[in-house]
């Protein structure tokens, strides 16, 4: 089911992609080892570095066929950054664009579903950053590309997972937490 639902995310945009977005987080990862499901329309992603928590990592993006194993992720290196959120890009996936402490802008995808809520109410603060370079499938270009995924963010003492678990605890179910910010992630959406 969960690749049935992430191919629509990838081709809806705005609210559309939203709500199908809120239902991929019921979705579960298998082991790395194995293709999994996405848990967002972010990004196809590796194992998330940050501690276990309620959402579901997702490994890659699914195969044209859901019978056909997913085309395996090649982690290339994990770097840093600091810098702050200035936007979210939307298109066949979900990108936050970046301001580093030189006033460059840079897009990244996203890992986990707890970084895109954490990066929209930390929006314009001053945020560590750590992601991966991969070399991951993209279905929508029928290739290969590199990647870079943000998989942990951190404002002063808080990550984005130890953040989103206590969320999550607040309201009582993920799906409940990912309602309350909805309208935080709409207003953190780049303006066309």
């Amino acid at each position: 089911m969960c690749y049935a639902v992430w191919a629509m995310c990838s081709r809806a945009t705005g609210y559309a992609g939203m709500v199908l977005l809120l239902a991929l987080a019921a979705c579960t990862a298998e082991p790395p080892s194995s293709p999994s499901s996405p848990s967002s329309p972010s990004a196809p992603s590796a194992p998330a570095t940050e501690a276990a928590s309620t959402e579901s990592p997702h490994e890659s993006a699914p195969a044209s066929d859901e019978s056909e194993e997913a085309p395996p992720i090649h982690l290339l290196a994990v770097k840093h950054t600091t810098g702050t959120m200035v936007c979210f890009e939307v298109g066949d996936y979900t990108h936050a664009i970046i301001r580093d402490e030189a006033g460059e802008e840079k897009s990244y995808w996203l890992g986990e579903i707890s970084i895109l809520y954490f990066l929209a109410v930390h929006r314009n603060q001053p945020l560590d950053l750590t992601y991966e370079v991969r070399d991951v499938f993209i279905p929508e270009a029928g290739e290969r590309m590199e990647t870079e995924t943000l998989t942990v963010a951190t404002a002063g003492d808080v990550t984005a997972n130890d953040w989103w678990l206590e969320v999550v605890a607040a309201k009582g179910s993920p799906d409940a937490a990912e309602a309350s910010f909805e309208e935080v992630f709409l207003r953190a959406l780049c303006e066309p």
